[in-house]
């Protein structure tokens, strides 16, 4: 089965310094993928290439076509907890107009979809800070659902949440994975990771000592491998 990307020795950088250094690896449909490695290693960086917020070097991102991509940010993580809205009003605002203001799709059957798939209907007339962390959580992965994605990319998503918000959160991406979409996650936490299909651990330090594929494989291998620091973390977990 064709691959849903490919990344074939990508190399790139801001103002001459490489922040990413010749990486080659594949994304697969159903895969869950943890992204690890030390701060300013260049993880978010590859999202973005990924996805195409950053344009990246010709031929080295190579994706499936009719690849559809949601992602969720740092920055969506912050600026959601904020805004003052209902959860029913932020929903039906991360759903594209056209030009004269009409829903181009059928709005109120993708949101009741994906309200009915993270169990949030009870949520809708709240406003955001009115929710706990793990409840805005589920929001947000309500927005990025919204698009139908057969990948999900999401930047530390459970930052600032509790134990158990984690293991629910966990739970539902695992049950994408098992729907036949794929998610790949830059996490730091590590019974995130353990869970993983395969690990792709960037590094070895960050920034100018980053940016290269330390070791990448199954939790397992990866805390077989001396050179990951992330391996000799997870090894203590698994």
């Amino acid at each position: 089965m064709e691959p849903l990307i490919k990344i074939n020795n990508l190399t790139f950088g801001y103002d001459k310094k490489l922040l990413l250094h010749h990486l080659y690896f594949t994304c697969n449909q159903d895969d869950f993928i943890g992204i690890t490695g030390e701060n300013g290693s260049g993880k978010s960086t590859l999202l973005k290439l990924i996805t195409g917020i950053i344009k990246s070097p010709k031929d080295t991102i190579i994706r499936q076509k009719n690849l559809k991509i949601s992602y969720v940010d740092q920055v969506t993580l912050n600026n959601d907890s904020t805004f003052p809205a209902t959860v029913k009003e932020i929903l039906e605002m991360s759903i594209p107009h056209n030009f004269w203001g009409i829903v181009t799709f059928k709005r109120d059957e993708k949101i009741k979809k994906a309200v009915d798939y993270l169990n949030i209907s009870d949520l809708l007339n709240k406003k955001m800070q009115e929710l706990s962390g793990g409840q805005q959580q589920k929001v947000r992965l309500a927005k990025a659902l919204l698009n139908q994605p057969n990948l999900l990319i999401l930047d530390e998503p459970t930052t600032g949440l509790h134990q158990d918000d984690i293991k629910k959160l966990l739970k539902i991406l695992e049950r994408i994975v098992d729907n036949g979409d794929t998610v790949v996650i830059i996490e730091h936490n590590l019974d995130v990771i353990k869970v993983a299909d395969y690990i792709i651990d960037l590094g070895p330090e960050g920034g100018s000592g980053g940016g290269t594929v330390v070791a990448v494989g199954t939790p397992e291998e990866v805390v077989n491998n001396p050179n990951s620091y992330t391996g000799q973390y997870l090894k203590q977990v698994l």
